[in-house]
């Protein structure tokens, strides 16, 4: 007899595939391979939604991560220092800084950026447009449902861009790390969340 987790997770799956309307063939897919030649423990990410212009930045390496968001409203020009377990927002314009209470916060970031292949199956794959180019895509669609299509370097397997919800990101991954995005840069002020730093 089947466990229920056993059933449930079939019955998901069985969806998946009906919805995207082709067989998962993930082990030779671009898309998997490409995610399992990053190192997600030394990596630069710099990602850039075409229309609105929103970038993000995101640097990792070891137990220390940088990430600044800019162009999205009320987090504009702030930037989150995670150094082991202890984490800083940095507000850059004003030259402010100040603790924020969290638990984990590197593992919700690397997570906002991996995969997870095992739940997941590939729908769709192609050539359209990126960027004014023909690229070569792949689309994966998650346990939860979401659809995440990848566009590639046309001589490489590298992933140059990301498309979901609607919205479509250039992607620039690397291991280039400033040497000072770890550190709170010198001469900013301290200051207390909700008082002198509107977050």
């Amino acid at each position: 007899m089947k466990k229920p987790t056993a059933i449930l997770l079939a019955a998901v799956m069985t969806f998946v595939v009906t919805a995207c309307g082709i067989e998962p063939t993930l082990a030779t897919s671009r898309t998997k391979a490409f995610y399992e030649s990053v190192d997600f423990t030394n990596f630069a990410l710099v990602t850039e939604e075409i229309v609105a212009k929103e970038k993000m930045t995101l640097y990792v390496k070891g137990d220390s991560a940088y990430m600044k968001i800019e162009g999205s409203g009320s987090i504009n020009d702030v930037a989150m220092l995670t150094v082991g377990k202890v984490t800083y927002l940095i507000d850059d314009k004003n030259k402010i800084y100040a603790f924020k209470d969290s638990d984990d916060e590197l593992s919700g970031i690397i997570a906002g950026v991996k995969i997870d292949f095992n739940n997941a199956v590939l729908c769709g794959y192609g050539n359209s447009d990126f960027m004014g180019e023909t690229r070569y895509y792949e689309e994966i669609m998650t346990i939860h449902g979401e659809i995440i299509r990848h566009y590639f370097d046309t001589d490489s397997d590298t992933v140059i861009g990301q498309a979901m919800n609607g919205l479509v990101f250039s992607w620039d991954l690397s291991s280039d790390i400033p040497k000072e995005a770890f550190e709170v840069p010198s001469g900013y002020i301290k200051v207390e969340i909700g008082e002198d730093f509107d977050y």
